[in-house]
């Protein structure tokens, strides 16, 4: 937000001041994350698509699932492109590199439309407050998909922040097994 704009009274788009506010909450990078996980079939075409999943996305490191080694030599052999495709898809420069694993898929088809969901075992609760903010946040916008991603983002971002929290809460010589 450009606060000396606002004190002199100037009218801004809503459009900039929540890409503002994205920015300073740092959702900016969570929310292209997640455009990269929705748009990996568009990026990367039907046939790859067809036979690769983005799993997940953590420290610029994209993780996808294929359905054989084979694919997933195949596509370590196309990396960069692949790489400059994604990150082309969101206008950032958000994935620096891409892990292949040949595990296959392990998901049923209603979750692999929430690609950034984290098994049950791992989800950390939000308070009311944590779950209510991100609504807030995500109301602000008129784009339906948009508020969708925003509030996703804001979710895993309050949920990474609680299990850091838990992590760092241990009894001393207690081991975190979980990561």
């Amino acid at each position: 937000m450009r606060d000396s704009e606002l004190r002199k009274g100037k009218l801004l788009e809503a459009g900039s001041l929540l890409s503002d506010l994205l920015e300073r909450l740092g959702l900016s990078r969570q929310i292209k994350e997640q455009q990269i996980l929705e748009n990996w079939a568009d990026a990367v075409g039907e046939q790859i698509a067809s036979s690769a999943r983005a799993e997940k996305i953590a420290d610029g490191v994209l993780f996808v699932s294929c359905k054989s080694s084979a694919w997933a030599q195949e596509l370590s052999l196309h990396k960069e492109m692949l790489i400059t495709r994604l990150n082309q898809s969101v206008g950032a420069q958000i994935v620096r590199d891409i892990r292949f694993s040949a595990r296959g898929y392990r998901k049923s088809s209603a979750e692999s439309e929430m690609t950034c969901a984290r098994p049950e075992e791992s989800r950390v609760a939000l308070t009311d407050d944590q779950v209510g903010f991100a609504r807030q946040v995500a109301s602000k916008c008129k784009d339906e998909e948009l508020a969708h991603l925003v509030e996703r983002a804001i979710r895993s971002a309050k949920e990474l922040q609680n299990r850091k929290r838990q992590q760092t809460d241990l009894p001393r010589g207690e081991v975190n097994r979980r990561g």
